[in-house]
């Protein structure tokens, strides 16, 4: 090995910690935002399956407060009794509406919505960009079905 090669490779030390040391946070900060951004689809979905099996519950039934308590339960917990255990962590009665339109005894459609949930997120993205808004962050999501006693 010649002498000039020798002192090039001295010169090269510790490079990959500087090289390190620039992209390591650019690379954490990506793995952050997808799983923020995972965290949230995943959250969206439960609410839009949540909301479509209450909707597909209540279509079928007389619009009764007892089976419009069943079907708020259905959204929240996934079952038709009271629950202790929701789908999603602050995720309750009171977030479930459901409105119908036509009559109260033979309605046309019926609408289940989720209002007033708002986002948890892992981490606060806000921190690393000041114009980015990144907490309580609301999602919505509602499911309107055809009446089964409608005509």
């Amino acid at each position: 090995m010649t002498k000039s090669m020798r002192r090039g490779r001295r010169q090269e030390r510790g490079i990959q910690m500087v090289e390190l040391s620039v992209v390591l946070p650019a690379m954490f900060m990506l793995i952050a935002i997808i799983a923020e951004f995972g965290n949230y689809y995943h959250t969206f979905n439960t609410l839009s399956k949540a909301t479509r099996a209450a909707a597909r519950y209540i279509s079928t039934k007389d619009l009764t407060t007892a089976e419009i308590a069943k079907a708020k339960n259905l959204a929240v917990c996934g079952s038709l009794s009271t629950c202790s255990t929701s789908v999603l962590t602050n995720f309750t009665t009171s977030n479930v509406n459901i409105t119908y339109t036509g009559n109260a005894i033979v309605p046309q459609t019926v609408t289940v919505a989720v209002t007033g949930f708002t986002y948890q997120p892992l981490f606060d993205l806000s921190k690393f960009a000041s114009t980015l808004i990144w907490n309580n962050v609301p999602v919505k999501s509602s499911t309107t079905m055809r009446h089964g006693f409608a005509d």
